[in-house]
């Protein structure tokens, strides 16, 4: 009996070794040659437009079972060029090289190569200010105990480690080694590049390549074709498309844009590292690609509406400069009327009210277009003049409505009107995912690069100065009722519900809008309460808004890196000590903004016959609505922080100068008798 019971006990045993042995290999995860792989084919200028069956079968056939999207490839110049778009991919941030006309040196060693221009590129990256370091992505495939294969030189230095050691290279493409490593990368650059050829023959050969390396590709890995630069200096936006690897037959998009259908270039490193299943740095700039929405319709109509979609940044690029010029001609002859009608007053005060009520909402109008399909059919056929046109019915709108609903109200009843209307639909944007700013003449543009989603500079010049206008209308309108407190908690209320709007990283993510906006609440609420502006209050004022500031960027620096804003990883390059040069590099840009001939001028226009009118004519008006002259107040300082801390400089106080001045001047126009409700003004409740 002992010796039967040793006896099964060792056949359990064996039975039980066998299954560890054999479970583990069947439900073992797939390696990291079946699963783990991902191959990133990069091809300048690469556009949806190239995606026709005559042309591309090949790609077209690999888009129909991929996620597509749109891709900005923008670096930090006007244009990319092939080796900055594979610099930018290699350090997960935008970069240069400063070799665009040239070509990277790889000396082959053994079955890899080393790029030999790693340390000057790196050098010249560091130059710029930009946070980016060449080889971050191959060093992160390196730390985890991988390899990069890639093909073509631009490839080369998009996978090389900080050394310059890529581990697997050819310098054709067409033989590029897709099996031995987990990330491959493949630069159709020399094809492309070639001057004289027509588009269509360019594309057949760009395909014929791409068709030869989906042959041999092995099932199972993540494919990404990508537009990755420019082509002889024309910035667009351009293809992207991923199969495999969990991306399916829907949208591609990725959270650095909050666009459903849009990545930027870094977003590509972030890709692959996932991809390869390579833990992301914390510098990586990008975010992972994702299949986004629902099922798409045909390949056909997903098409033409990318098409569409990436051609509004180009057509607002061609009419742009026209329109602003027109925009700073028609100021001009505004501040001469009003200088005439000021004067004379009479009958050119109502065509001065109706002028001025236009210019003030002209603004919101560049954004309200966005809500008319001025770049798709019909209106396509001339899209520009569809923009333009839209722009001026919406203006028109505006201006009409307001003249009819305050004919026979208060003289601040038009500001209210205009102002409120502006800060309401910015509001809104902002709340909905900013598609009124996105691609508008007064907003921030895909094509541009610099900004994706939440508020854009321009935008929130309008919404303080209109928030802070509007507000102190209603608030005047409480104060004549005899409810002072009231007057402030809207000021307040309003106030700090624009500043929440236009910081915080879940809508606004502006960073200096905060730093410029809080500062002008203080000082609205202030002279509303009739206290003394003094420097003692304007250094508590800077200090409450530092760290305030600074303690959202903080809170945005502890979510995860797919979710963090700029202003989180500003906080993290403090933290690290490599904030300098981005504050050098923003300080640069904001002080060359001064010596721009069609705004400098027109700034100090305005702020002139701004003194003009509040010393004189607007005098008796800020006289009898104190609050108002609060709001007045608070704009302007708004305006002055944000010209200072933002990188758009003066842009931000010609913009802003632009909805205050006109409103300004438009209560002006009224009878001093239909200024407000009470001939003169209350004490206003004190507060601590």
């Amino acid at each position: 009996m002992p010796g039967m019971r040793g006896f099964w006990v060792k056949r359990v045993a064996v039975l039980l070794i066998v299954a560890l042995a054999v479970v583990p290999l069947l439900w073992a995860p797939a390696s990291a040659s079946e699963k783990d792989r991902v191959v990133l084919i990069g091809i300048p200028s690469l556009r949806w437009t190239d995606f026709q069956a005559s042309r591309a079968p090949h790609l077209r056939r690999l888009a129909a079972r991929s996620s597509i999207g749109l891709l900005s490839a923008k670096s930090v110049g006007y244009s990319t060029c092939p080796l900055d778009g594979w610099a930018t991919i290699s350090s997960g941030a935008r970069t240069a090289t400063g070799l665009c006309a040239g070509t990277p040196t790889v000396e082959p060693d053994g079955p890899g190569a080393v790029v030999e221009d790693v340390p000057s590129i790196s050098r010249y990256a560091d130059s710029l200010g930009f946070p980016a370091k060449i080889g971050l992505l191959g060093d992160a495939v390196h730390r985890s105990g991988g390899c990069v294969s890639a093909a073509g030189p631009g490839a080369a230095l998009g996978g090389a480690d900080g050394s310059g050691r890529i581990d697997r290279y050819t310098a054709d493409p067409a033989a590029a080694n897709v099996t031995d490593c987990a990330v491959t990368l493949i630069g159709l650059d020399d094809l492309v590049t070639s001057r004289g050829e027509r588009r269509r023959d360019v594309m057949r050969r760009v395909d014929a390549t791409v068709g030869s390396l989906l042959a041999r590709i092995p099932a199972g890995t993540t494919v990404l074709v990508a537009g990755t630069s420019d082509r002889w200096g024309i910035p667009r936006i351009r293809a992207v498309l991923a199969s495999g690897g969990g991306f399916d037959h829907r949208s591609l998009g990725s959270a650095s844009t909050r666009q459903p259908d849009l990545m930027i270039l870094p977003d590509l490193t972030a890709t692959v590292l996932e991809a390869a299943g390579v833990p992301a740095p914390d510098s990586l700039v990008g975010t992972p690609a994702r299949s986004t929405g629902g099922p798409q319709k045909r390949l056909g109509e997903e098409i033409r509406r990318l098409n569409v979609q990436a051609s509004e940044g180009e057509i607002l690029k061609r009419v742009s400069s026209g329109f602003h010029l027109g925009t700073v001609i028609a100021l001009y002859a505004l501040y001469a009327l009003g200088v005439v009608a000021l004067r004379r007053r009479g009958r050119l005060l109502p065509v001065l009210r109706a002028a001025a009520l236009a210019a003030a909402a002209l603004p919101v109008s560049t954004f309200l277009v966005n809500l008319l399909p001025w770049a798709a059919p019909p209106l396509s056929a001339d899209p520009g003049v569809a923009l333009i046109s839209g722009v001026l019915l919406c203006d028109a709108l505006i201006t009409a409505a307001a003249l009819a609903v305050t004919r026979r109200r208060s003289a601040l009843a038009p500001v209210l009107a205009v102002a409120g209307l502006s800060a309401a639909v910015l509001a809104c944007d902002q709340l909905l995912g900013t598609n009124l700013q996105v691609n508008s003449l007064m907003g921030y543009s895909h094509l541009g690069g610099w900004r994706y989603f939440g508020m854009g500079n321009i935008g929130f010049a309008v919404l303080t100065t209109s928030t802070l206008l509007a507000a102190s209308v209603l608030a005047q309108r409480a104060h004549d009722r005899g409810r002072p407190g009231a007057a402030l908690g809207v000021i307040a209320g309003l106030g700090l519900c624009a500043a929440l709007l236009d910081g915080l990283p879940l809508w606004g993510s502006d960073f200096g809008g905060m730093i410029a906006f809080i500062p002008g609440l203080a000082v609205t609420l202030l002279v509303a309460s009739r206290r003394r502006v003094s420097a003692a209050k304007l250094a508590v004022m800077a200090t409450v808004t530092a760290i305030g500031v600074l303690a959202v960027a903080f809170a945005d620096s502890l979510r995860p890196a797919a979710d963090r804003t700029h202003m989180g990883r500003f906080v993290n390059d403090l933290l690290h000590g490599d904030a300098a040069p981005l504050l050098e590099r923003k300080l640069t840009v904001m002080a060359h903004t001064f010596t721009n001939p069609r705004a400098v001028p027109l700034t100090l226009v305005a702020v002139l016959f701004l003194v003009f009118v509040l010393r004189g004519p607007a005098k008796d008006l800020l006289t009898r609505a104190p609050l108002f002259r609060a709001g007045v107040l608070g704009a302007l300082t708004t305006l002055v922080v944000g010209t200072l801390v933002n990188d758009s400089g003066i842009s931000v106080l010609s913009l802003g100068l632009t909805v205050l001045l006109p409103l300004v001047l438009a209560a002006t126009t009224r009878t001093p008798n239909t200024t407000t409700a009470e001939p003169a003004p209350r004490p206003l409740a004190s507060v601590p």
